[in-house]
């Protein structure tokens, strides 16, 4: 509806706004890095408070907006989903009835596999998924896991499985993956590090003290934690739906009236 575009377009701008943002706080602290200090600073730093400003702007007007849509009452059981990151996912995916299933909202938000690995842009062909969807699936993920919840306990759970599988190839990965990284030799001449044409195999899976740490399995498990819950919020979308137009057709039916006539003699 037209409440749904409106958080799609209030949050394009949030998320312009604060890739703004970003890239005048990295233009300030690299101009600090190299010693230039002078007005430039100074008015950078202006004007990252006003874009600051205007990115605070729209959040309140996102929280608004999550406020009256009709999804409102089933976030508070989504944890890790906060109005500022479902307007960015309205913002790229659109209304998310429009997706038959969720497998669908998957594919387009690049959770999908293809040949056993997650989808990677190509040269010279046109994706049949979103990078702006996959962004925020990313950012879903990372705050299901920063938060406490039902999907946070399903993110550990995950986690656990694949550390329980037996450890395959020369990286010892719980997927049977092979990971490589170029090998690195310094420069006498220079003293800067620099790559080498001979790749090496990494292990997949380090010991960290008492805990197993895996970058891999980290980011699997946080996928599955992120497809749980968007599944959740597709089925609760498709209900809020449900509703409003079961709402719009009774009230759309003409009203019988109660009133008794008297028969006639």
């Amino acid at each position: 509806g037209a409440l749904t575009a409106q958080i799609a377009h209030v949050g394009r701008q949030y998320v312009a706004t604060q890739r703004f943002r970003i890239m005048c706080g990295n233009q300030i602290a690299a101009m600090v890095r190299a010693k230039l200090a002078g007005p430039w600073i100074a008015k950078l730093r202006l004007v990252l408070a006003e874009v600051g400003m205007v990115e605070a702007t729209h959040a309140a007007h996102l929280k608004d907006l999550i406020r009256r849509h009709p999804i409102r009452p089933q976030l508070t059981q989504m944890s890790g989903l906060g109005p500022t990151l479902l307007a960015r996912l309205i913002a790229a995916t659109g209304a998310l009835d429009r997706f038959a299933n969720p497998a669908k909202l998957w594919a387009y938000c690049g959770l999908h596999v293809v040949n056993g690995h997650a989808p990677k842009r190509q040269r010279g062909e046109r994706g049949n998924w979103s990078p702006a969807g996959r962004v925020a699936a990313y950012l879903i993920g990372e705050a299901i896991v920063k938060t406490r919840g039902p999907y946070r306990r399903l993110y550990d759970a995950k986690r656990r499985a694949y550390l329980a599988r037996p450890r395959q190839g020369p990286s010892g990965c719980p997927f049977g993956q092979v990971h490589a990284a170029h090998q690195r030799r310094r420069d006498p001449r220079t003293g800067w590090d620099r790559t080498t044409g001979a790749v090496k195999a990494v292990a997949c899976v380090r010991q960290q003290g008492r805990k197993l740490v895996s970058a891999h399995v980290h980011a699997a498990a946080r996928r599955y934690a992120a497809k749980a819950l968007l599944k959740d919020l597709w089925r609760a979308w498709r209900e809020c739906q449900w509703h409003s137009a079961t709402q719009k057709r009774h009230a759309s039916r003409p009203r019988q009236s109660t009133k008794k006539t008297a028969p006639h003699p």
